[in-house]
This record gives C-alpha cells, sequence and structure tokens, in this order.
C-alpha cells in the first residue's frame, strides 16, 4: 500500500514536470522574434525576445501583447509584473488573473515581463520575455531651396537592451539601418545616408527610399518633388567669334526657367570712347533680331532667368539665377593680312589675278587700291566696300587686277609696280597700307 502511494507521487510529479514543459509566453502578434543571450545562461537558459514593428502603416503606433499558459491545466492563476531598471527586480505591477485558463497583457511597452503562474498549492512557476516596441519611421520630406534639395524623414535603429537576471548587468542589441535611395530620372546616391544633401534640381523628380534594419524590419516610401532651381546657360550661334560686322544668334539652354532677361554689354573699349556700355537687352526667350556687332572687340553676355512660381509662407517666390560669359563674343580687330608681291598675267590659269585673298581682309568695311608704275602713274583703280553685314559676295566677284591699264585697256609693262590701300575698319578707324609689286610675264 505504501508502494502504490509513492508511486501515485512519482506520476503526478512526472506529469506536472510535462506540463511545465509545455508552459510558455508567447507572443502571437509579434512581427519578429529572437532569444536573449544572459551571460549566466548555464544558470538562466534562454529566454523569448519579442519585437513588434512601429508605427503601423496607417502610423498609429503599436503596443506588444503577451500570452501565458498551462497546456492541459485549467483554473490558474497568472500574476504580472514589469522589470524595473532601478531595482533590477520585477516588481512593477501589471495585471493580476484568478482562475483562468491562460492569461493575455495588452498594451505594453519595452522591456523586461515576469508571469507566474500558481494554483495556490501543487503548482507555482514562472517565465520571462523581453519586448521591444522596434520604431522605424520612413516618411520621406523635403527642403528644396534654390540652392539645393535635401531629403530626410528616416527615424529609427534604436538599440535594444535587456539585462542578466543574476549580476543585472545591461545586455545591448545593436539596431543597424540599410538605407537604399533612388530616383526618377536616375541619379546617384552615397549608401546608408540617412540625410540626403544633393544638388539643386532642374526637373521634377520622384523619390524612393527603402530601409532595412537588424530585426528584418523592412519600410518604404516616395516623394514626387517639383524643381524650383534653375540653371541659365545659353550658346552664340553660328559661333562666338567672327569678323565685323558680324550677326550672332543666341540659343537659349537654360534649365526650368520661364523668365528672361538678356543684357548684350558693350566692349570696353568703345565705352571708353563713350559709346552706349549697352548694346541690346530683351525679355524673350530667344531674341526675337540677331545681334548685330559693328566693331571689332570682345564682349559679355548675361543672362537673367528666374524659375516657375513656388509659395512660401504664403508669399510667391521665384529662384532666380544668372550667367555672365566674360569676353564672350570675339570681334576680330580690324587689318588687312598677307599681300602678294608677284603676278604672272600670261593666261596660264594660275596666278593671272593680283588679288587680296577674302580671308586676309577682316573687320574691313571699305577700302580703294590704287596700282601705280614706277613712273607715277595710276594704272588700275578698285573700290570695294560691304553692302550688307553678312557676307563678301561683291569682293568675292571680283576677280583682280588682271595686269591690264585700267582693267580693260592695253597690257601693262612687265616690271616693278606701287600698290596703296587705304581702308576704313568697322571700327571706323582709317587706315594706309602700301607695298611693291613685280609683274612678270612669262612666254607661254
Amino acid at each position: 500500500m505504501r508502494i502504490s502511494k509513492i508511486i501515485l507521487i512519482l506520476l503526478i510529479i512526472q506529469l506536472l514536470n510535462i506540463n511545465f514543459i509545455n508552459a510558455q509566453i508567447t507572443s502571437p502578434k509579434s512581427d519578429y522574434t529572437d532569444t536573449t543571450k544572459y551571460n549566466n545562461v548555464d544558470l538562466l537558459g534562454v529566454d523569448s525576445i519579442f519585437v513588434f514593428y512601429s508605427p503601423q502603416k496607417n502610423g498609429w503606433p503599436v503596443s506588444g501583447s503577451l500570452t501565458a499558459k498551462l497546456d492541459k491545466i485549467k483554473k490558474l492563476d497568472y500574476i504580472w509584473k514589469k522589470f524595473n531598471s532601478t531595482t533590477y527586480k520585477f516588481d512593477i505591477d501589471i495585471k493580476t488573473e484568478l482562475g483562468v485558463d491562460s492569461s493575455i497583457v495588452n498594451d505594453l511597452e519595452s522591456g523586461g515581463y515576469h508571469v507566474q503562474i500558481t494554483n495556490g498549492t501543487t503548482i507555482d512557476t514562472s517565465f520571462v520575455a523581453w519586448l521591444y516596441i522596434n520604431h522605424l519611421k520612413v516618411e520621406i520630406e523635403y527642403v528644396s531651396t534654390c540652392e539645393n534639395l535635401e531629403l530626410s524623414g528616416i527615424s529609427g535603429g534604436f538599440p535594444f537592451s535587456y539585462y542578466d537576471l543574476l549580476d543585472s548587468k545591461k545586455i545591448t542589441i545593436n539596431n543597424g539601418l540599410k538605407i537604399e535611395w533612388s530616383s526618377d530620372p536616375e541619379m546617384t546616391f552615397n549608401p546608408n545616408l540617412e540625410h540626403v544633401y544633393t544638388r539643386p534640381s532642374y526637373e521634377n523628380e520622384q523619390f524612393f527610399v527603402t530601409v532595412k534594419d537588424s530585426f528584418n524590419c523592412v519600410k518604404k516610401n516616395s516623394i514626387y518633388i517639383l524643381a524650383i532651381a534653375v540653371k541659365p546657360d545659353f550658346k552664340a550661334l553660328p559661333d562666338s567669334s567672327g569678323e565685323a560686322p558680324y550677326n550672332v544668334q543666341f540659343e537659349n539652354n537654360s534649365l526650368n526657367s520661364e523668365l528672361f532677361h538678356w543684357v548684350f554689354f558693350n566692349d570696353e573699349y568703345n565705352i571708353k570712347n563713350e559709346n552706349d556700355s549697352l548694346i541690346d537687352i530683351s525679355d524673350s526667350e530667344i531674341p526675337i533680331d540677331s545681334i548685330f556687332y559693328k566693331q571689332p572687340g570682345e564682349y559679355n553676355v548675361k543672362l537673367v532667368v528666374e524659375g516657375p512660381a513656388y509659395y512660401e509662407q504664403g508669399v510667391e517666390k521665384r529662384c532666380i539665377d544668372s550667367l555672365t560669359k566674360e569676353k564672350y563674343i570675339n570681334i576680330d580687330t580690324s587689318y588687312i593680312g598677307e599681300i602678294p608681291n608677284v603676278f604672272t598675267p600670261n593666261g596660264d590659269g594660275t596666278n593671272d589675278y593680283f588679288k587680296i585673298k577674302t580671308e586676309e581682309i577682316v573687320s574691313i568695311k571699305t577700302f580703294e587700291m590704287f596700282i601705280i608704275s614706277r613712273w607715277g602713274r595710276k594704272v588700275y583703280q578698285y573700290k570695294y566696300s560691304y553692302k550688307d553685314c553678312y557676307n563678301k559676295s561683291d569682293y568675292n566677284k571680283w576677280e583682280g587686277w588682271n595686269g591690264k591699264i585700267n582693267g580693260d585697256g592695253g597690257e601693262a609693262s612687265p616690271g616693278l609696280y606701287f600698290y596703296i590701300i587705304n581702308a576704313r575698319g568697322w571700327n571706323d578707324k582709317n587706315f594706309t597700307k602700301k607695298g611693291q609689286l613685280y609683274l612678270f610675264k612669262e612666254k607661254k
């Protein structure tokens, strides 16, 4: 009889041990689970860490919840307490439920939680779990100015700490962030930046960010930003250099600009000689009329642009920027270059005419050429003047002196002649060039 009682008691103890093994704290609504790494793990064993991601998609904050029960055993008392990081004990009362099959505690903050499960007589056990509200907020915010664009709005990566229940030492789990930015149109970003400082945007852009922390919480966000910054730019057509008189059209290559103001400055030398400081101004996107540079010199061009309107504290504003290209338009100084000193008007098709090459006449408004014999007699005269500011068509049609008196008389004798050229440039400066010319007539 005594042996039978002992066996019964052992069976009850074995049954209770099985129930204790199945007893646990769970958290079905948690997003991530880890386990403790106590310093005294051999004595304390392993407890669960339940992680909740916050906030929700609707922006509402998240709180934690824990559930405790002993399988197959009902009508138990559950006494919940929270860990006190000042006393290093579970001495903060949370909730007590008597005579229930299981117990749930809600609206929990980050921290450690202890539950005692008892029936007041034969069952008295306890369990510990740690809970972490993992705050990761990804809502892109931006500050757009005329100088730069700042993107922010990432808040998270906060570490979580729990305590060894024997030596009370804090154990910290670091929580890093992996951040990936992208955009459309595409641009390059440095990795893992919570705050992005980038160039001003000259076109509307959409930015995307994906953030993942050490607890596998992944959040994404995007934002569409209207560009307000401007960038002035322009180009001279057909070229920024030429000889007077020179007509220039301007191509406007500005970015994100709506209002324009062109300023075409005069050459400094011309201004010193009491000419106007400005050649022209225009408020058109592209100057309607070409700009006429009739004097040699170096000319500055300025373009002021304004971007689309935006509002700051109810006040309408526009980004303004300007670009001045100094000495951008270069008009060659008036001159006559190399002049031939010999020609052979013998009709062989080579060097039959005395003529200055077209490219050697630069920024010349008019010139008159005289051919004088060594006895002082004028044997030929040619006068040239620009009739328009675009070409030298009249001069190009002139073949040159053919070696005949006045161009259509008898043939001039071979020998030495002199030329005199009186020229006037587009800068209204007069100059004279003189030299010797040899006329040879070889036999055909």
